[in-house]
Formats: structure tokens, sequence, C-alpha cells
């Protein structure tokens, strides 16, 4: 080989340029931001990027890239020493154009980064207006130096190294989690340094507002359950006192606390219109008119709606003291007790 075949070797060569590129059914953006990390990032001891053909995983490497910069909008990768089958491809037209392979690879720490994994030569190029290599004495080869009708109207497609943990817009996506993570974080001005952070102390405040939520349920709880205790004393309270000024009668206790516990308002509304019966009176001396049932001239009965009621029919139904006089409650009772 000529000695001046080896001036690439004090070359550069655009690679990559930033934009939109499909990957799949995936839309990739690359940004000028990424390719200068990927540039920044290059260290050829961590690993030397191959030159390819036709993005093989396998086979032989033609070169490698050994450095990377980014300037002019640009990637631009400089090469160690080629092979003569890799410059006879691209001199002869069968090989123009660079392709990408970007890896996304993890630290130590869990952080990750962009990186060349390889450069591979392509007919069909991922990224258009990348302008044809010449390993000549060009000294750089830029976009005017490109004859428009050489570039490829084929789909775009941008290879990714099978190495990769995540692409670019998996990585974006990431990166505005973070952000709305650290976002949240904040809100309740809880340390946010960094995404791990943020997590482990949103978690903290998490299960701290759950154990502050169980603990209202309990309180809430309890105190419904003492707001109970009070309304079914103050009703027996109140059942009692209805009994104690004579407004009903003992054995209607329990009728009236079941009312107070299943209609409140018609309890309140009936404690406050009944009136005082005086069954225990000594100076009740008259009494009802008899209601004579048809076919039983020795027989009285007091009727309620057409219907013959007893002292045991009273004290179970209270109702029934609201249609009836105090007199017959007495007639009720005396004869009740008498029989």
């Amino acid at each position: 080989m000529k000695n001046e075949n080896k001036e690439y070797l004090k070359k550069e060569y655009l690679i990559c340029k930033p934009g939109k590129y499909p990957q799949g059914s995936n839309q990739v953006i690359i940004t000028a931001n990424d390719l200068e990390n990927i540039a920044n990032s290059y260290n050829p001891e961590f690993h030397e990027a191959p030159i390819t053909l036709d993005h093989a995983q396998s086979g032989p490497a033609y070169g490698y890239v050994s450095h990377l910069s980014f300037h002019d909008n640009g990637l631009y990768a400089s090469f160690g020493e080629l092979s003569p089958e890799l410059i006879e491809l691209v001199n002869s037209g069968k090989y123009k154009r660079p392709s990408v392979e970007i890896a996304i690879y993890k630290k130590d720490n869990g952080d990750t980064f962009p990186y060349l994994r390889a450069v591979s030569l392509v007919p069909f190029p991922a990224v258009k207006s990348i302008p044809a290599l010449q390993f000549s004495e060009i000294s750089q080869i830029s976009l005017k130096d490109t004859n428009p009708s050489e570039i490829s109207s084929e789909p775009d497609t941008l290879i990714f190294s099978s190495d990769s943990i995540i692409n670019f817009s998996n990585n974006k996506i990431n990166n505005n989690m973070k952000e709305k993570i650290i976002k949240l974080a904040e809100s309740f001005s809880l340390p946010a340094a960094d995404e791990e952070t943020a997590l482990t102390n949103l978690g903290n405040k998490i299960t701290s507002l759950s154990e502050i939520n169980g603990s209202l349920q309990s309180k809430v709880a309890e105190l419904e359950t003492k707001l109970k205790e009070r309304e079914t004393k103050a009703n027996a309270a109140l059942v009692d006192s209805l009994i104690a000024q004579g407004k009903a009668l003992p054995a209607s206790k329990e009728p009236l606390l079941a009312l107070a516990e299943s209609d409140p308002d018609n309890f309140l509304k009936l404690s406050e219109s009944l009136p005082v019966l005086n069954i225990f009176g000594k100076n009740l001396t008259s009494q009802p008119a008899p209601i004579v049932m048809p076919g039983n001239s020795n027989h009285t009965d007091i009727l309620v709606d057409g219907k013959p009621v007893t002292y045991s029919d009273v004290l179970k139904d209270i109702k029934l003291q609201e249609k009836l006089s105090e007199q017959q409650i007495v007639s009720l009772r005396e004869k009740y007790f008498s029989s």
C-alpha cells in the first residue's frame, strides 16, 4: 500500500448527525447532546469500536475507531489502521457511507450512558446526508462534497447493538419519568437529590401516610362507637323519663327503644306528643261505656277499629294508647289483673 493512502489517519469523518430515525415500529430521536455525550464517553481502552460491513455481528474487523469528536453539529470519527480490503471496497464505490451502532452501557453504580459500539459501512445508511467515505488525501469530507444523487432514498434503518440495555427513546422516557419522580418528592418537601433518593423518600412518605390513614380510620370507628353508645343512653333516658312522667307504660319501654333505634325522628315526635296517662290514679272512678258484643249480653269488651282489645294488647302496641281514653285503659288494666 502506498504511503499516501494512510492520510486517513490524520482525518476526521462525519459518521452521524442529530435527527429522528425509525427503529422498527418506533422512532428514535438523537440529539446533538446525545452525540456530544457519545464523543465524550469514547475510550478505546474500555471498548474500541470496530469497523464492519453491513452491521455483521461476526467476522473480521476492517479497522477501529481511534477517536471521536463532536463539532459542526455532527459526530466525527478518526480511524486507526485500516485493512487494504476495506480501502479497496470504499474507493471502488462498493461501500460508501457509514452507519453507526450505538449501545447503552451500564456503569457499576447503575447509571447508563450511550456508547459507540461499531461503525459499519453499508449501501443504505440510516442517517442521510452523511458524506461518502474516501480514503484519499482530502483533509476532511463535508456535506458540500456529497453528490445528492448518491444519497439513498431507501427507508432508514438505524441500527442499534443487540447489547443495548435501553434505546435512546426509552432513555428519554426514563429521564422524563425521573424528573416527574423528583418533582413529586419535592412537592412533599422531601429530599430529592436523585431518582433513587426521591423514590426512597416517597416510599417512606407513602408508608407514613398509610399508617396515619389507618390510625384515623380506627379513631373514626372509635368515635362512631362512642356516639352510638351516647345515643343509646340518651334514648333510654328519654324513655325512662316518659315512663316516670306517666306518658308511657313500663311494658312499652322495649318497643319505644326499638322505635328510637330505627326511626329517631318519629320517636322524638311521639315523645313530645304523648299525654300523661294517669292510669294508676286513685280518683279515676268513672268507667267507659261498655260496648256489648253481639250474642253475649253478659260480656262487655272495649273495641278499637271494630276489634276487641285487652290490656295486654295495649302493653304490646303503644299506638293503641292514642285510640283509648285514660278511663278505658284503667278499665282494661283492672280487668286484666282481676281475671
